[in-house]
Formats: structure tokens, C-alpha cells, sequence
């Protein structure tokens, strides 16, 4: 066999025999008195906590430290190998000793134990020594060995410190070379911003009886698996290289692997590692510090560092892109809740870059939470009550807009939420709806689709004054009717110089006013105004005639003077006070 591996040629192995170490201690005898050897459960608070494969093997004490100062041997099996063509050994194995400590692999040939090398050899020249770093296999080429019996582990240790010890599992004997290559020194690529390439993977490949073969495998964002045979260039040193995908934002996946034709091992062993062609992110992302009350916020940065030509940036919430300026700078809309976190890319002349760090900021996002009523017809004059959260409503600067033909007459700030509104809808104002703009100090909130302007063929409105008159310094009650209900008991103006001693709600659209008229009081037709809290009801005049003569004993103009308007806007003012909600 030696001579078919110096000409190139590895058969198939074929299994000779294996020992799972489960069931029993499997022939494997210690060879020493000590105790240094024991077979059985592997503990799994102690040394490797469990098996290789399943949950028993041997172990330089099992449960406790290895003693000090002992050479203590573990005999393998009684197998002769005379018929075996190439016989090989394979174990797994887990160690743990002190850097005076020796794991090693003897054989008697009549005069003491005498160390053989395994394949690929110990950690230091003498033997295993310090941690294997878990369990790790090994091979020992038994060619010329005439019984396995006659090969053993041995465990050398000094007068120092203790340590868990050697741990054995799984044994198999083969007829054939079953050991792989063994593949290392792998070149570990950093991301870069070279997105054309090449980029040079180099290898250490070596093979226990014949040359190797070396593949250099890669894949581009997790696509199909590529492959390149590696060059070699010089003593156990492999070379291939990765082309680059072209584009920035590509994890390049690779590995290595090395085979002799039978067996193959690859680098890392299990899965592979990456690096990014990529183009770097800008730098210094910042925006407002603490609580944020708005509904835009100004966020800037400073320009990524890199020979690629920048053109701009894009601001991202998430997967949607806000803005795309040119400037290190943007001014973006806010969400609220916890959803307002950005990033922000470079955009090159190669293509998009990665993205900043995410920047979340703590947003109280102003908003109008309520709009009553919600419409008015043309030439409606209403009283509107707005309610929303974090408005910071200032009575210095408050402004409220409903777009053209809509006048606000009044507004009174309630409080930072709340605000009061008197508004008047002109007769020609356009149909249809319109979104409340709210503007305080630095703060503009819109309520879209808020307020409805209808057609004024349905205003409501009054439809009789009876009596439709008084004479100056007359006294009556007058009834007044309207089209619709109204909300409330409401307040009644007939003009100046006429004045309002008390209303009843007689029905849901009709009130009687018990009224004076003063003598002095302006002759002719003025409007009658009903105001029922929600909007102001008008459509009928009221006359005020020539001075009735009055007896001695009636009444001669006493009691309160000014017009009702008067008296009207104080008992408004007050009511909505009342009624706000709060």
C-alpha cells in the first residue's frame, strides 16, 4: 500500500472493526495500577460534559483530576493486523493538561514503550498537550504492527498541576487510508469597497500519503455555489482567487476544500466564512435630543469617507425611503409611536452604500384628535370645538385654517389641547371637504378630510318672528321658530336697544323670548340671531317701531341698558366655558 500512495493511487477503505465504548469497556485494558484509567458514563458537569458520540468512554479519571507523577498506559484490543492490507486507526479524542503533561500513542515492541506519531502529528514534538479545544478525530497509520494490542495511550504527567485529563471515544479500524487532508491557514478576507477585485484566498493543504487537490468555493449573496481550483505555490501553500461581483452591498461566502481522491476536509470545517464588497455608510447621524414634539424633524450628518465619487444620499424609515437630497441634510415627517428610527445611505456613482447606524428618536407626534361639528352648509356661521395631543396651542399665535371662503371671527385656547372657534362659511364657498390645518408657534398639525362645506339650500334656519316687532319701550314675548332643532336652550340677540329678560325652549325648533324694548332704542328691521351653542340660526328680521305713549303707571324704560348682542356674547362666552371639554 505505502508504494500505491507514493505513485498517487488511495483505494476505498473498508471498516475492520470499531468500538462505540457504550456498552462496555470494549478490550481496552489499563496497563498500569494506579487508576489512572477508567471506563464509564462521561459526566456532563465535568471535563468535556459528555461523549464524543454517545455518553460512555475512557478517561485518566472520569470524574476528578489525573494524578501527578504517573505514566499510565490504556491497551488497545487484541486484533492482528497480518491480514489487514493497510490497516488505520481512528478515535476521537478531548483533552485537557497542564503544559507539562504529555497524551501520547505507544507501542511495545519488547523493551518499553516506545511513541508513534499520528498522522499529522501531536500539538508539541512529544505528544498532546494543553486543550484540544473540544472533541477533535485522529488517525494513526498502523502499517507494520503486527496486533492492535500491542499500541496503547499513554498519559505522562509531572509533579505540578492537575487537570481534567485525556478522554477517549469511538475507536474504528480500517483497512485503506481514511484520513483526510488537512486543510488550515486560511486567508480571512475584510470587507472592502473594492467591488471589482480579485481577491486572493490562500491555503495550507497537505495530505498523509498523496497529493492533494484544493478548491477554492464562493457564492455571492447566498446564490449558486462557484468553484476555482487553487494554484499551488510553494510547500504546503495553496492560491485561488474570488472575482469581484461588481456591485457594492454582495456578502461573498467561501471556503476550501483539499482531497485526495478518497477523503476530503475543508476550511473552516463546518459552513464557511464572508466579507462584504461594500461602499461605506455617511457619518455622525444625528437629530433632535430628548422628547421631540413636531411632525417633521431635521436630521443631518456628515459625508462618508471614500475614493468613490459621491453623488447624494437617500433617508430611510425602515424600508421606505423619505428623501433623497444632495446636501448632508434632511427634513423628515414623523410618525409617532416608536416607528420613527432612520438611516441614511451614501448614494455613489457605483451605487448605493451601507447605511448609517439607526438614530430613533422619542416622538410625541401632535395631532387633532376631534373636530365638532364636522361641517357646516353655505353661509353657516358655527361654533367649532377642536381637541387633539400635543398641539401646544398658544393664544399669542394660535392660527386655524379651513382653506378659502371659511373666516375664523373668534378663537379661544382652552388649554395646550384645546381651543374654541367661531367660523363663518361665505355663501359662494366650494362644496366638499376640507382638511383643518392647526398652526401654534413652530408646530403645524393637518387633519385631512376634517370639515364638509354643504350646500346652503339646507342651512338651517328661521323661519318666523311673531310678533315680527315692538314699539320702543314696549315689552312682550316674542316666538321664534326655525327649520331644524336646536341643540340647546340658546341665546337670542334682536338688536341693539332691544333687550332679552328670558327664553324657554317651547319645542325643539321654537323659543319664547320675553324681551324689552328700550325707548331710545334704533327704529327699523334689524336680523334676529339664535345661537344655540353648535351654530348661529338666522334668516327673519325684527322691527322696532315708533315709541308707544305709556301710561304713568307702565313701565318707562327702567332696568338694564345696551343692546342684547351684548348680553348674548357674555351668556355665550360663559356657557362655552361650562361646556369645554376638558
Amino acid at each position: 500500500m505505502i508504494g500505491l500512495a507514493a505513485l498517487g493511487v488511495t483505494l476505498a477503505a473498508e471498516p475492520v472493526r470499531a468500538w462505540s465504548l457504550e456498552q462496555d469497556a470494549s478490550g481496552l485494558v489499563p496497563a498500569d495500577t494506579e487508576g489512572q484509567w477508567e471506563w464509564g458514563l462521561i459526566p456532563s458537569e465535568y471535563g468535556p460534559a459528555g461523549g464524543g458520540t454517545g455518553a460512555s468512554g475512557w478517561a485518566t479519571r472520569l470524574n476528578s483530576p489525573y494524578y501527578n507523577e504517573v505514566e499510565a498506559a490504556l491497551r488497545l484490543p487484541e486484533v492482528p493486523l497480518g491480514a489487514v492490507g493497510w490497516p488505520m486507526l481512528t478515535w476521537l479524542h478531548w483533552y485537557d493538561l497542564d503544559s507539562g503533561d504529555r497524551a501520547w500513542i505507544a507501542i511495545d515492541r519488547g523493551s518499553g514503550w516506545e511513541r508513534l506519531d499520528p498522522i499529522y502529528g501531536y500539538t508539541v514534538t512529544d505528544g498532546y498537550t494543553d486543550r484540544s479545544g473540544g472533541w477533535v478525530r485522529a488517525w494513526l497509520d498502523l502499517t507494520g504492527i503486527a496486533d492492535l494490542r500491542d499500541v496503547a495511550f499513554v498519559l505522562t504527567t509531572d509533579s505540578t498541576v492537575q487537570r481534567p485529563g485525556w478522554y477517549i471515544d469511538e475507536l474504528a479500524l480500517w483497512d485503506g487510508d481514511i484520513a483526510p487532508p488537512r486543510v488550515g491557514d486560511l486567508t480571512v478576507l475584510q470587507d472592502t469597497e473594492d467591488l471589482d477585485g480579485p481577491y486572493v484566498v490562500q491555503a495550507g493543504a497537505v495530505d498523509n500519503a498523496v497529493g492533494v487537490t484544493v478548491t477554492l468555493n464562493y457564492a455571492f449573496d447566498g446564490g449558486p455555489l462557484q468553484s476555482v481550483g487553487m494554484q499551488h505555490v510553494g510547500g504546503d501553500l495553496y492560491r485561488g482567487e474570488i472575482p469581484g461581483p461588481g456591485v457594492p452591498d454582495t456578502t461573498i461566502a467561501y471556503f476550501v476544500e483539499a482531497t485526495d481522491g478518497a477523503n476530503a476536509a475543508s476550511v473552516p470545517a463546518d459552513g464557511d466564512i464572508a466579507f462584504r464588497a461594500r461602499l461605506p455608510a455617511p457619518l455622525g447621524l444625528s437629530g433632535p435630543a430628548g422628547r421631540v414634539v413636531d411632525v417633521e424633524a431635521y436630521l443631518s450628518w456628515s459625508a462618508p469617507v471614500s475614493d468613490h465619487a459621491l453623488v447624494g444620499y437617500r433617508v430611510w424609515r425602515g424600508d421606505t425611503l423619505l428623501a433623497e437630497p444632495t446636501a448632508p441634510w434632511a427634513i423628515v415627517p414623523l410618525v409617532g409611536g416608536d416607528r420613527d428610527v432612520f438611516e441614511v445611505s451614501g448614494v455613489f456613482e457605483a451605487g448605493e452604500g451601507d447605511r448609517t447606524a439607526p438614530l430613533a428618536l422619542d416622538v410625541s407626534l401632535p395631532e387633532i384628535t376631534g373636530l365638532s361639528p364636522a361641517g357646516a352648509w353655505q353661509g353657516d356661521t358655527v361654533h367649532l370645538s377642536i381637541e387633539g395631543r400635543y398641539l401646544l396651542l398658544s393664544q399669542a399665535d394660535v392660527e386655524l385654517d379651513l382653506g378659502d371662503g371659511i373666516t375664523f371671527t373668534e378663537v379661544e385656547v382652552l388649554d395646550v389641547d384645546q381651543a374654541l372657534a367661531t367660523v363663518t362659511v361665505a355663501p359662494d364657498a366650494l362644496k366638499g371637504v376640507r382638511d383643518l390645518i392647526v398652526r401654534s408657534g413652530e408646530v403645524e398639525v393637518v387633519l385631512p378630510d376634517a370639515f364638509e362645506v354643504m350646500d346652503g339650500d339646507g342651512r338651517p334656519r328661521l323661519l318666523s318672528v311673531t310678533p315680527d316687532g315692538l314699539a320702543q319701550g314696549e315689552a312682550a314675548t316674542v316666538r321664534i321658530e326655525g327649520n331644524a332643532p336646536f341643540a340647546e336652550l340658546p341665546l337670542v340677540d334682536l338688536g341693539e336697544g332691544v333687550l332679552i329678560e328670558d327664553i324657554t325652549l317651547v319645542a325643539e325648533a321654537a323659543v319664547e323670548v320675553a324681551v324689552v324694548v328700550e325707548p331710545n332704542a334704533g327704529l327699523g328691521e334689524r336680523a334676529v340671531l339664535v345661537d344655540d351653542g353648535e351654530r348661529i340660526h338666522e334668516g327673519v328680521g325684527f322691527f322696532v317701531r315708533d315709541a308707544v305713549v305709556l301710561p304713568p303707571s307702565g313701565r318707562c324704560g327702567a332696568g338694564p341698558r345696551g343692546g342684547g348682542w351684548a348680553l348674548l356674547a357674555l351668556g355665550l362666552l360663559i356657557r362655552r366655558r361650562r361646556s369645554a371639554p376638558r
